[in-house]
Order: C-alpha cells, then structure tokens, then sequence
C-alpha cells in the first residue's frame, strides 16, 4: 500500500511541477464511508486541473461528489487502467482520450457538468487503478486529469 502511496505521489508532484496541472481546487471535505461501506471521494473540476480526495479507496462502491468550480461546463470520465495518467490513448484528431482505447476500461462517466453545479456518481469498482478525465476536446491534454486507487 506505500508503494502504491508513494507512487500517486510521485506522478502528482510531477504532474504540478511541470505545470500540466492547475490542482488548487480544494474539494469541500474529506474521506468518509458510510454504514454501506461505500467510500466517499470528494472532486472538484475547474479549468484545467481535477482535484480528487482521497486518492485510495479501500470499499468497491465509491460514491464521487462531483462539483465544477470552474468558469465552463466539464465532464467526468472514468476509466479503468495501468496506463499513465498523462499517457491514455488518444482520438485520432489528438483532442480527447479514446474511451475504447487499448489499455482503457471506460467505467462510467457524468456529462455537462454546468460551472457551479455539484453532482453524485457512485460505482462499484473492483481493485486496482482509475483515471478521472474531463473528456471535452483539449481538456484532458490541458491536464484536467487524476487519478484513483481500489484496495482489495
């Protein structure tokens, strides 16, 4: 599980450090789970970053609250994969992440989410990484990307 820590750690400081990623959205609260062992992962989406807290989930069922802080509609995407973050398989125009892609899983996903709203989606997901991307054209490459980690 360090390793697995360690790992979202290292791919996040260096998603910020090169500046692929503007994640100082603040989610409104922390992990929790409820008595149907369902874990609660808190995202907040503005232009161009998606902040997700926490970044592990030891419960399969996940509910995400999704709130788009920023100044457009965005969306959310959920793939299973071991890829990258920044290397998910891309369209053949280069703007948006394949959702049938070799090495992706598409899950489930939330669209036109309208700048100020909150919205829910809950998931059972089974044991091993995830990928959040606002899937509009450009958004993903502009760093509107994070990432998740299901404990078995």
């Amino acid at each position: 599980m360090r390793k697995v820590l360690l790992l979202f750690v290292v791919l996040t400081m260096g998603l910020v450090s090169s500046g692929c990623s503007d994640n100082t959205a603040e989610p409104s609260a922390g992990p929790s789970t409820s008595d149907s062992d369902e874990t609660t992962v808190d995202v907040a989406e503005k232009d161009f970053g998606i902040a997700v807290t926490p970044g592990t989930a030891s419960t399969r069922k996940v509910k995400f609250n999704i709130t788009n802080a920023g100044p457009t509609t965005h969306e959310f995407v959920v793939f299973k994969t071991d890829l990258d973050l920044g290397a998910l398989p891309l369209t053949s125009d280069g703007t948006a992440v394949n959702e049938e892609g070799a090495g992706v899983t598409h899950i489930d996903e939330k669209e036109d989410i309208a700048k100020g709203a909150t919205t829910t989606l809950s998931v059972t997901l089974e044991p091993g990484k995830y990928a959040f991307v606002c899937n509009l054209p450009t958004h993903y490459k502009l760093g509107m990307r994070a990432g998740l980690t299901v404990s078995s």
